[in-house]
Protein backbone atom coordinates (compact mmCIF):
# COMPACT_ATOMS: atom_id res chain seq x y z
CA UNK A 1 0.00 0.00 0.00
CA UNK A 2 2.57 2.47 1.43
CA UNK A 3 4.96 1.49 -1.54
CA UNK A 4 2.10 2.47 -4.46
CA UNK A 5 1.52 5.20 -2.87
CA UNK A 6 4.88 6.45 -2.57
CA UNK A 7 5.77 5.53 -6.26
CA UNK A 8 2.73 8.15 -7.53
CA UNK A 9 3.98 10.64 -5.67
CA UNK A 10 7.76 9.85 -6.99
CA UNK A 11 5.85 10.73 -10.47
CA UNK A 12 4.13 13.92 -9.37
CA UNK A 13 7.76 15.27 -8.14
CA UNK A 14 9.74 14.22 -11.19
CA UNK A 15 7.02 15.73 -13.34
CA UNK A 16 7.26 19.07 -10.76
CA UNK A 17 11.09 19.24 -11.36
CA UNK A 18 11.03 18.33 -14.87
CA UNK A 19 8.52 21.16 -15.21
CA UNK A 20 10.57 23.59 -13.62
CA UNK A 21 13.23 22.69 -15.75
CA UNK A 22 14.86 25.37 -18.49
CA UNK A 23 16.92 22.95 -20.22
CA UNK A 24 15.57 20.67 -22.61
CA UNK A 25 16.86 17.88 -20.21
CA UNK A 26 17.18 17.67 -16.08
CA UNK A 27 18.95 14.83 -13.99
CA UNK A 28 18.01 14.27 -10.77
CA UNK A 29 19.21 11.50 -8.73
CA UNK A 30 17.20 9.10 -7.65
CA UNK A 31 17.34 9.14 -3.92
CA UNK A 32 16.43 12.60 -3.74
CA UNK A 33 13.27 11.99 -5.77
CA UNK A 34 12.15 9.13 -3.39
CA UNK A 35 13.20 10.83 -0.34
CA UNK A 36 10.74 14.01 -1.49
CA UNK A 37 8.37 11.38 -2.51
CA UNK A 38 8.38 10.05 0.76
CA UNK A 39 8.45 13.35 2.86
CA UNK A 40 5.09 14.16 0.80
CA UNK A 41 3.54 10.91 1.72
CA UNK A 42 4.12 10.86 5.66
CA UNK A 43 3.30 14.33 5.71
CA UNK A 44 0.62 14.36 3.31
CA UNK A 45 1.98 17.01 1.10
CA UNK A 46 0.92 18.17 -2.15
CA UNK A 47 3.92 18.00 -4.54
CA UNK A 48 2.52 20.08 -6.74
CA UNK A 49 1.29 23.27 -4.79
CA UNK A 50 4.50 25.73 -4.25
CA UNK A 51 3.63 26.33 -0.86
CA UNK A 52 4.20 22.33 0.27
CA UNK A 53 7.41 21.84 -2.18
CA UNK A 54 8.88 24.47 -0.24
CA UNK A 55 8.24 22.91 3.10
CA UNK A 56 9.33 19.26 1.06
CA UNK A 57 12.96 20.87 0.22
CA UNK A 58 13.70 22.07 3.51
CA UNK A 59 13.09 18.84 5.21
CA UNK A 60 16.48 17.79 4.98
CA UNK A 61 16.49 15.07 8.20
CA UNK A 62 13.74 13.09 6.92
CA UNK A 63 14.78 9.78 4.83
CA UNK A 64 12.53 7.00 3.74
CA UNK A 65 12.80 3.57 6.05
CA UNK A 66 14.56 1.19 4.69
CA UNK A 67 12.24 -1.12 2.61
CA UNK A 68 11.78 1.78 0.29
CA UNK A 69 15.72 2.81 -0.18
CA UNK A 70 17.02 -0.28 -1.52
CA UNK A 71 17.97 -1.58 -4.79
CA UNK A 72 14.49 -3.21 -5.76
CA UNK A 73 12.58 0.06 -5.05
CA UNK A 74 15.24 2.18 -6.52
CA UNK A 75 14.64 0.03 -9.90
CA UNK A 76 11.03 -0.29 -9.45
CA UNK A 77 11.27 3.73 -9.37
CA UNK A 78 13.51 4.15 -12.53
CA UNK A 79 11.06 1.51 -14.26
CA UNK A 80 8.20 3.34 -13.60
CA UNK A 81 9.86 6.92 -14.71
CA UNK A 82 10.89 5.32 -17.76
CA UNK A 83 7.63 4.40 -18.30
CA UNK A 84 5.69 7.77 -17.73
CA UNK A 85 7.41 9.88 -18.40
CA UNK A 86 9.81 8.96 -20.93
CA UNK A 87 13.05 9.02 -18.55
CA UNK A 88 16.33 7.46 -18.96
CA UNK A 89 18.77 6.06 -16.01
CA UNK A 90 22.38 6.78 -15.59
CA UNK A 91 24.85 5.91 -13.36
CA UNK A 92 27.21 8.12 -12.35
CA UNK A 93 29.80 8.39 -9.33
CA UNK A 94 28.23 5.32 -7.84
CA UNK A 95 24.69 7.08 -7.90
CA UNK A 96 21.53 6.83 -10.43
CA UNK A 97 20.58 9.79 -11.61
CA UNK A 98 17.04 10.10 -13.79
CA UNK A 99 17.63 12.04 -16.99
CA UNK A 100 13.93 13.69 -17.42
CA UNK A 101 12.88 15.46 -20.23
CA UNK A 102 11.24 19.41 -20.04
CA UNK A 103 7.37 18.60 -19.18
CA UNK A 104 6.11 21.29 -20.97
CA UNK A 105 3.30 23.03 -19.06
CA UNK A 106 -0.33 22.08 -20.26
CA UNK A 107 0.71 18.74 -21.48
CA UNK A 108 0.70 16.66 -18.16
CA UNK A 109 -2.05 16.34 -15.87
CA UNK A 110 0.65 16.78 -13.12
CA UNK A 111 1.24 19.99 -13.93
CA UNK A 112 0.19 23.33 -12.76
CA UNK A 113 0.75 26.47 -15.08
CA UNK A 114 3.12 28.87 -13.45
CA UNK A 115 1.09 33.07 -12.49
CA UNK A 116 2.95 35.57 -14.66
CA UNK A 117 1.69 39.06 -15.14
CA UNK A 118 0.34 38.04 -18.38
CA UNK A 119 -1.67 35.31 -17.09
CA UNK A 120 -2.81 35.61 -13.52
CA UNK A 121 -4.48 33.23 -11.27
Amino acid sequence: MCEEEVLKRVVAVAVRVAGAARSRRISVKLRTLLRYAYISYSLRLDPLDPADWRRIRSMHSVRPPAHLANQYFYREVARILAERLGARVELRGGFKYAVLPRVRRGSSPYVVPRASPRNPQ
